[in-house]
């Protein structure tokens, strides 16, 4: 087996520069859409076209994988350094089981064209990859609530009249389930105005950057309004939506970032639609928790959504969580290489600032 690792910058992209190798499996041809190609150019971390934007994995000459690689900010401290990031992993399925896909993941991280390399939101097969490799993974607790019952009964084999009837019945028990948060979020929303915004605010910089935590991924305004503008897919109704949280008088108090995505299959369901939370954020916690946010989040998705999923960067408060209708659904990973970093606590996830909405997974 002869593998040679190339990589496609983003001037490639820009000019649209071919590939010479056969792409029978379409590693990069059916990934390298017009949104793909669009939203990573847009990147506001994108500081040098020449820097890698694709690592693909050659075999026999033929394209057999890809990683892709962008650019990202972190805060350590009081600085912003420049760090590589990436994902949209993939080896093709017939070539699957030969290390392929070690191989492309350690040229991607090992080789990385910045010091300092963070992932996220791992398949079980590419983080078993990362911890071979050495990277410290931080995990924190995930989070499933279930909006509509169709897609679970119709995996279980409901058809025809009993699948609609199903549904009607397990949905009503899920909304009778429900009423305590309807009045908690009456309550909310008596102190609180909540906004949908297509452009994001400055003082979010203020809220993020300045949360407390010593180590954390840059979300500042110009990368959100990236996320809320850009995604890789192409489907009509797939979205991000950004939500700011005002007091009566007009003062921000904290705000969350939600994405929803169509999909024809996941796992054993079929054609759902799912709701992710994937950023928030509040100046007092005390004042407007973390669970409030994401009941507020919630209440934003339309009855189109068929299921929920978030994270919680409070660990200790899964009781929240499940009063609010989330249950406990495996965990969320982070991987950090802190390179050259030297600075003491790097690798103590309790001082990392950590959202479901890291590196690409919002525009994924």
């Amino acid at each position: 087996m002869d593998v040679v690792l190339q990589r496609i910058t983003y001037k490639d992209l820009r000019d649209q520069t071919g590939i010479s190798v056969d792409d029978n499996y379409g590693m990069v041809s059916e990934y390298l859409t017009s949104s793909v190609r669009s939203t990573l150019l847009a990147n506001p971390n994108l500081d040098d076209e020449c820097k890698s934007a694709i690592n693909i994995a050659i075999c026999d000459g033929i394209i057999a994988g890809r990683n892709m690689l962008m650019p990202t900010k972190l805060k350590i401290n009081d600085e912003i350094i420049m760090a590589q990031t990436g994902g949209s992993y993939e080896i093709a399925e017939q070539l699957r089981g030969r290390g392929l896909g070690t191989i492309v993941f350690r040229d991607s991280i090992m080789n990385s064209e910045y010091e300092s390399y963070i992932g996220q939101f791992y398949s079980t097969t590419a983080a078993a990859i990362v911890r071979k490799l050495g990277l410290t993974i931080f995990e924190l607790p995930s989070y499933y609530k279930l909006c509509n019952s169709r897609s679970v009964l119709e995996a279980n084999g409901f058809r025809g009249f009993p699948l609609k009837l199903g549904t009607i019945i397990v949905n009503a028990v899920l909304k009778l389930i429900n009423i305590p948060n309807t009045f908690r979020l009456k309550k909310i929303k008596a102190f609180y105005q909540i906004k949908k915004e297509c452009v994001i605010p400055d003082w979010i910089d203020e809220l993020t950057l300045h949360d407390g935590h010593e180590f954390m991924e840059v979300h500042d305004h110009k990368w959100f309004q990236w996320c809320l503008d850009n995604k890789f897919t192409e489907k009509l109704n797939d979205k991000q939506s950004f939500y700011t949280v005002c007091d009566r008088q007009g003062n921000p108090k904290g705000f969350f970032m939600t994405k929803e995505r169509f999909e024809s299959r996941q796992g054993k369901y079929k054609n759902i639609t799912r709701g992710t939370i994937v950023e928030w954020g509040s100046y007092n916690e005390e004042e407007l928790s973390e669970i409030d946010l994401n009941l507020l989040a919630i209440d934003s998705f339309g009855s189109q959504v068929d299921n929920i999923t978030t994270v919680l960067s409070d660990i200790s408060d899964n009781k929240g969580m499940e009063k609010i209708g989330f249950i406990r659904h495996g965990s969320y990973q982070m991987s950090i290489k802190p390179g050259g970093l030297n600075q003491e606590g790097i690798l103590d996830q309790s001082k990392w600032r950590i959202r479901y909405g890291g590196c690409n997974t919002i525009i994924f």
